[in-house]
């Protein structure tokens, strides 16, 4: 997706993935604040109201 970072990317990967935020973090050595943040980022930047809707629009 455009306008994301390559961390945001890793992380709507993730997401995408099914993984949840504490996993997230495990896997990219961050904070679960930090994951916390990113996926608001994404939320944000792609006018998704949360986890399944963007997932649902990702997957077309």
């Amino acid at each position: 997706m455009t306008g994301l970072t390559s961390r945001g990317r890793e992380v709507l990967g993730r997401v995408c993935a099914g993984m949840d935020n504490r996993s997230i973090a495990a896997a990219v050595s961050v904070s679960e604040h930090t994951v916390h943040d990113h996926v608001k980022s994404i939320l944000r930047k792609t006018a998704c109201g949360n986890r399944t809707i963007l997932i649902a629009r990702i997957a077309g």
